[in-house]
């Protein structure tokens, strides 16, 4: 019988650790980017808001399912080659100007990208800043969540470059 309260009593001593640990670990991520492109901002801002064409040039979207679209607030899913699908939603679409979206709360997080455009005879700098919530403390020593956003910004970017710079 003692063996249970000792079994029990780590238990309860490991997940309280666990429980302070997601406390104090980081509940919210944020990234922030400049990237350069060599191509007019009418045809940069017509491969980002063109969500549906995305699976073309996205190597990390696996499947792209409008859910809604009265034009003004859009609201589609990810689907992702590796992790779990991302419901978004149109929250700006200011044109040639800004992009925003938000992340559909799911049970793990919420967010939002937000994408400022900006253009030269050169070409065309986008500002992209993404954020990432994690409201259960029980989650977030798990998330790996900044990782994560690292990851998806890298290869957003790079597909978005290749994409638009592709050799005719």
């Amino acid at each position: 019988m003692i063996t249970i309260y000792i079994i029990a009593g780590l238990c309860l001593f490991l997940f309280v650790i666990f429980l302070i640990v997601g406390f104090t670990t980081k509940q919210e991520y944020l990234i922030s980017r400049n990237i350069f492109i060599k191509a007019p901002i009418e045809q940069v801002w017509s491969a980002v808001t063109d969500i549906i064409r995305q699976i073309e040039w996205r190597k990390d979207i696996q499947k792209i399912e409008i859910k809604d679209n009265d034009n003004s607030n859009m609201v589609w899913v990810e689907i992702p080659h590796k992790g779990s699908p991302i419901t978004q939603k149109v929250t700006t679409f200011d044109e040639n100007r800004l992009f925003e979206t938000t992340i559909v709360p799911s049970s793990i997080y919420q967010g939002s990208r937000k994408i400022d455009f900006s253009h030269s005879q050169a070409g065309t700098t986008l500002r992209l800043t993404e954020s990432i919530s994690i409201k259960n403390p029980l989650k977030r020593p798990l998330s790996k969540m900044a990782k994560k956003l690292e990851e998806r910004m890298n290869i957003y970017q790079i597909d978005l470059k290749n994409y638009l710079e592709k050799e005719d």
